[in-house]
């Protein structure tokens, strides 16, 4: 039986740990999960046509989309590796509209 290199556990998280180090400085754009309103679900319900004129959420959401939010790409560095995150407008409409209620 020959000698094999073994590497303890702490070693290979401390060089992954390393390399996301690396990783993390030299992100350009954040990865962000698809979404569209205007495709349906396993029941055929388009979100598009869930929102009522007038409502509030229909102001909600038209109002959010108005917004600039390109100041919250600067905090995701997922543009390589890890899964893709929400899209801001998305979570900013979630909460206003989980605070209204």
């Amino acid at each position: 039986m020959g000698a094999e290199a073994h590497t303890s556990p702490v070693e290979t998280v401390g060089k992954v740990f390393k390399r996301q180090q690396l990783w993390y400085t030299s992100s350009i754009m954040p990865r962000y999960k698809y979404f569209d309103t205007s495709q349906g679900l396993f029941l055929t319900v388009s979100l598009d046509q869930q929102l009522i004129p007038g409502s509030f959420e229909h102001t909600l959401n038209y109002l959010i989309d108005q917004f600039d939010l390109s100041a919250f790409n600067a905090a995701f560095h997922n543009d390589r590796l890890g899964a893709p995150a929400y899209p801001p407008d998305v979570m900013l409409k979630i909460i206003f509209y989980c605070y209204s209620r």
